[in-house]
């Protein structure tokens, strides 16, 4: 009988880790041996059927608030650990500096004072977690859920928040962010929604860009004068923060072109800036385009005239159009047309550079496919059903 190879790291206090509320089992697993730098595989008899061990931690299979790996100070610096289920484990002191800890599922878990220096942090589930004084300087978060986690008194400085392509850096609703250090972090599309940040450490290197504490990116067309009057709303405020002033008031002129403003947030502990940009855009004449698809009685009928212009064009129509459509001020031609013929209307586009006229044919089938007859308005058209363009 060959005996199996066990390999177990015990923790600070030099009892190996073991689940609340399981004791060792048998079954088809694989060890993890840990050593001072990173975790290499090793090739064992396993220990049980779904649970696996890591460092003399046991893994959980379906990890429950009464039954879960228990492990304070589990020593795993520069292990792979992605994709794992932790939920409600005690990694108390832990140190998991360097770690992978991509897809890994923490909610619920304790990590407390645990090391997570240059962590990876992508797509991590966190939410519920205790970091209560948890050490994650520099950790790289992409997309990652610290939704109701306890971060009192964490050392969150120069943590790395990348935007993957279809998501966000990190998700901090409701989290409890009291007296943690945000020094150098770069916030940007963070969600902060009920955040607490009572006494978070802020300063200049803190970026709160693109976040609720910051006014939003406004886009304005200028008026004669080449310039635009801008305003926006003052954010909200989280619990613990007060919205501080901007470089450019609201309600200031901005000239053409993307203007960036400079705004400061406060708590007890400092201060951090964000910024938002105000994009004004030049008076663009209108212009109106389109060839009306030929439609049928008693068929929903549904064409979208091309228009342009800043500020966006408002269309409109004083020519009698084919019962049953009518012309939305976006330039939408729709219904159910109840009459037949070849009907010539007259459509304008208009804004604050001037308005332009378009003269188009909208034809109009009878249920049996022909044009009808009599319907014919204004004289012939021939076949051509665009009548030209006039500007006003």
């Amino acid at each position: 009988m060959i005996r199996p190879l066990r390999t177990f790291l015990r923790t600070k206090t030099g009892v190996p880790c073991r689940p609340q509320g399981t004791t060792a089992r048998r079954g088809g697993v694989a060890v993890l041996g840990a050593g001072l730098a990173a975790v290499s595989l090793v090739a064992v008899t396993p220990v049980a059927s779904a649970d696996i061990v890591i460092g003399g931690c046991t893994v959980v299979d379906n990890p429950t608030p009464e039954n879960h790996a228990v492990c304070p100070g589990l020593d795993l610096p520069g292990s792979d650990l992605t994709g794992l289920d932790l939920s409600y484990a005690d990694l108390t002191g832990a140190n998991l500096n360097h770690a992978d800890l991509t897809g890994t599922k923490l909610t619920g878990a304790n990590l407390a004072e645990a090391d997570m220096l240059y962590a990876l942090l992508t797509d991590s589930d966190l939410a519920g977690a205790n970091l209560t004084g948890a050490y994650l300087y520099a950790a790289r978060v992409v997309n990652a859920n610290f939704t109701d986690a306890n971060l009192t008194g964490a050392n969150l400085t120069a943590l790395e928040l990348y935007w993957p392509p279809s998501g966000l850096g990190a998700n901090f609703t409701d989290a409890n962010l009291t007296g943690a250090n945000l020094d150098y972090v770069k916030l940007a599309g963070a969600v902060l929604t009920g955040a607490n940040l009572t006494g978070a450490r802020l300063t200049d290197g803190t970026d709160l860009t693109d976040t609720m504490l910051i006014p939003t990116d406004t886009t304005a067309t200028a008026d004669e004068s080449g310039n635009a009057t801008v305003t926006w709303p003052t954010p909200p405020n989280l619990t613990g923060t007060t919205f501080g002033s901007c470089d450019r008031a609201s309600d200031s002129s901005f000239p053409v072109g993307t203007n960036t403003v400079r705004c400061s947030v406060n708590t007890s502990a400092g201060q951090a800036r964000g910024n938002f940009t105000v994009t004004v855009r030049p008076q663009l004449s209108p212009s109106i385009w389109g060839d009306p698809s030929e439609g049928k009685v008693g068929f929903d009928y549904y064409f979208e005239f091309g228009i342009e212009g800043s500020p966006t064009p408002t269309v409109t129509t004083t020519s009698e159009l084919p019962a049953g459509l009518t012309l939305s001020e976006e330039g939408v031609l729709s219904g159910t047309p109840t009459e037949a013929g070849s009907f010539p209307i007259t459509i304008t586009a208009s804004n604050s550079a001037g308005d332009v006229d378009e003269r188009v044919t909208v034809r109009i089938k009878s249920e049996t496919g022909s044009l009808g007859s009599g319907s014919l308005r204004s004289g012939s058209l021939g076949s051509g059903s665009v009548e030209g363009v006039s500007g006003s």
